[in-house]
């Protein structure tokens, strides 16, 4: 009996260890896990990468971001297709705010409607990933146009190139711990260019196209563009901001010869 009762007495005692010596605490070294970071699907343009190129309006200038391309109706306004979507598919915004196009032939596309000079930054989020605006199947077009900035300030802008091409834009801006305002011109103007032979794009079509120019309008001006505006922002009590922008367009003379018709 005495040796039945030792065996349990040390049974139990192993037990004990065996528990004991599990429940110890193990502390370990740091661990340190190192990886590249992945880059999301979102790609931006500064505007001074934009006026590196020799691009005319937004359409065009983003044709440098990699699954992006444009439908070129004429010399400018330039309708963006991202990885085959475009129109409604794309959602652009200026300022948080959805702009759409007035013409049912797509003759001023949504970007159209804002000038290199006003633009901060674009942004492009590719694919349906954007969680914070509706409507963005084939991706989004975000634009930030420039603010005003504290103190007194201003740009002048040209460029030119061939066809009498002329490009020219104006800022001034002031502002204060109370208040800031900014104000903005620019001007845009080209004929029409010529291919290889000599021959401008509106004497492409042949007599019988429906699509060609009646005689003697060939050399018309192939777009003349004034754009302006302006923003006003008033700093209010408990970090609170109002802001009031205006811009106005006047694209009175643009040619489409993709098209069937003109702005003149």
């Amino acid at each position: 009996m005495k040796k039945y009762l030792v065996f349990i007495g040390l049974c139990m005692a192993l037990m004990i260890f065996h528990v004991y010596s599990f429940a110890e605490t193990i502390n370990l070294e740091e661990i340190i896990v190192r990886g590249e970071r992945e880059v999301g699907p979102e790609e931006s343009l500064e505007i001074r990468e934009v006026r590196e190129t020799p691009a005319r309006d937004v359409g065009e200038a983003l044709k440098g971001i990699e699954g992006i391309s444009s439908i070129r109706k004429g010399a400018i306004a330039n309708d963006i297709v991202l990885r085959g979507f475009q129109k409604d598919n794309l959602n652009v915004l200026v300022d948080g705010a959805r702009i759409y196009g007035a013409c049912p032939n797509r003759m001023d596309p949504n970007s159209f409607h804002v000038d290199f000079a006003e633009i901060e930054e674009v942004s492009v989020l590719k694919g349906p990933f954007d969680v914070k605006n509706p409507g963005s199947l084939g991706g989004l077009i975000e634009i930030k146009t420039i603010k005003p900035r504290e103190g007194l300030g201003g740009s002048i802008n040209a460029l030119g190139g061939s066809y009498e091409d002329i490009a020219t834009s104006a800022n001034a801006t002031y502002g204060d711990k109370n208040m800031d305002f900014l104000f903005g011109y620019a001007y845009k103007y080209s004929l029409p260019f010529k291919d290889g032979d000599g021959k401008r794009i509106t004497e492409q079509y042949p007599p019988s196209s429906r699509n060609r120019y009646k005689s003697g309008e060939e050399d018309n001006k192939a777009y003349s563009i004034n754009t302006y505006w302006t923003k006003w922002g008033f700093n209010l009590p408990s970090n609170q901001r109002v802001e009031i922008a205006y811009t106005r367009q006047e694209a009175d003379d643009v040619i489409y010869p993709y098209l069937l018709m003109d702005a003149v």
